[in-house]
C-alpha cells in the first residue's frame, strides 16, 4: 500500500458503438446539428479531470447508447426512464432523480446527454465515459435547491447495495460476487472548493447528500457507477515531492518500490512485471507529477488493472 491509500475502485465508461447492442444500425451523435453548447455543460467545467471524457453515443430515437469492453450503456432521452448498464457483472439500471420541469436530454458539445430544467435549480446529466463506463452529474444552480439526490437501482435478483470503507459503495449478488461499484462521492463549487457530500444507503437507493449551503454555485456532484477494475495510488505532498526530487528514473524506482513490493502478490515474477510497467511509463508518470504537485494536495496516480499508467484521477484528493 502507498501510505494505506492503494485501492481498486470500479468506475464506469463505455466507449465505441456496435449496433448489436441494440439491434439496430446506429451512427455515432456528431453532426454539428445534432450537438449543442448547454449552461449545464458549461458549468461541468468547473469539475475538472473529476468529469470524466465522455465517449461518443449515438442517438437511436428515445435514448443515446454506446458499447465498449463488454459494456453497453444506455441513456434515455426521457429523464423518467432509467439509465442502464449492462456489463460483465450483469445488468443495473438507476433513476436519476426527480427534477421538476426537466427537459428531454440532448447531446452537450463535451458530450455529456443533459436534461435542462427551466423551473429548477437543478439539472442532471449523464454520459458514458472513456475508461468503461458511465457517470451520473448533479449540477446544483442555487441555494433552493434540494441537499439530498436520490438514485433509485434495479440490482440482479438476490443483490444488495452496500457501502464501502472508502466512501463509496458496491453491489454485490447472492454469489458474494461483485457486480458494479459507485466511486466515492465528490461535490465542487464555481470556485474549485470540495463542498461536503456523501452517501446514504436505503435499499437498493444510492442517496447522494451534498452540503451546498454557502458554497459558489453552481455545484457539482455525482455518482459514477462501474464494472472495469483501475488501481488508483494516492500521493502525499511529501511522496509527491520525494519522487519529484528522485528525477524521472529515480522516481520510477521510488514509485516502483512504493507500489509494487508493498501491494503485489504473486511473488518476484509478479513485482517485476509491476516494476517494469512503472518503469515503462516513468516520463509520463514524472511530468504528471511535477505538473499537479501542490504541497496541500494529495493527488491520485490512475492505472489500469493490467498496470498500464493512465493518468491523473484526482488532482487534490484530500487537502492537508
Amino acid at each position: 500500500m502507498v501510505g494505506g491509500s492503494l485501492r481498486r475502485r470500479a468506475v464506469l465508461a463505455v466507449v465505441g458503438l456496435v449496433a448489436a447492442s441494440v439491434g439496430v444500425a446506429v451512427a455515432p451523435v456528431a453532426a454539428a446539428d445534432a450537438v449543442v453548447a448547454t449552461e449545464t455543460g458549461d458549468a461541468l467545467e468547473v469539475a475538472g479531470s473529476l468529469v470524466a471524457d465522455a465517449a461518443p453515443v449515438a442517438d437511436v430515437g428515445d435514448s443515446f447508447v454506446a458499447a465498449v469492453a463488454g459494456s453497453d450503456v444506455e441513456l434515455p432521452a426521457d429523464p423518467a426512464e432509467p439509465l442502464v448498464l449492462d456489463g460483465p457483472g450483469g445488468e443495473i439500471s438507476v433513476d436519476l432523480p426527480v427534477v421538476p420541469g426537466a427537459g428531454d436530454g440532448v447531446v452537450d458539445d463535451s458530450g455529456a446527454v443533459v436534461y435542462e430544467s427551466d423551473v429548477s435549480p437543478v439539472s442532471m446529466a449523464a454520459q458514458a465515459t472513456a475508461d468503461g463506463g458511465m457517470q451520473m452529474l448533479v449540477v446544483i444552480e442555487g441555494a433552493e435547491a434540494p441537499t439530498e439526490f436520490r438514485f433509485d437501482m434495479t440490482v440482479p435478483a438476490g443483490a444488495v447495495l452496500q457501502g464501502t470503507p472508502d466512501g463509496g459503495a458496491e453491489v454485490v449478488g447472492a454469489d458474494g460476487q461483485f457486480v458494479t461499484a459507485v466511486a466515492p462521492a465528490w461535490a465542487l463549487d464555481a470556485n474549485g472548493t470540495h463542498v461536503p457530500t456523501r452517501y446514504r444507503i436505503e435499499g437498493t437507493t444510492l442517496v447522494q447528500v451534498i452540503d451546498h449551503h454557502g458554497a459558489t454555485y453552481p455545484v457539482v456532484g455525482d455518482p459514477s457507477f462501474g464494472f472495469g477494475w483501475s488501481i488508483y495510488v494516492r500521493l502525499s505532498p511529501f511522496e509527491q515531492k520525494t519522487l519529484i526530487e528522485a528525477g524521472i528514473a529515480g522516481g520510477a524506482v521510488t514509485l516502483g518500490a512504493l507500489v509494487c513490493t508493498a501491494s503485489v502478490v504473486g511473488g518476484p515474477a509478479a513485482i517485476a512485471v509491476c516494476l517494469g510497467a512503472i518503469a515503462a511509463a516513468a516520463v509520463v508518470i514524472w511530468r504528471t507529477v511535477d505538473r499537479h504537485y501542490n504541497p496541500r494536495c494529495w493527488i491520485e496516480l490512475k492505472f489500469s488493472y493490467g498496470l498500464s499508467f493512465k493518468g491523473i484521477g484526482n488532482t487534490c484528493w484530500r487537502r492537508v
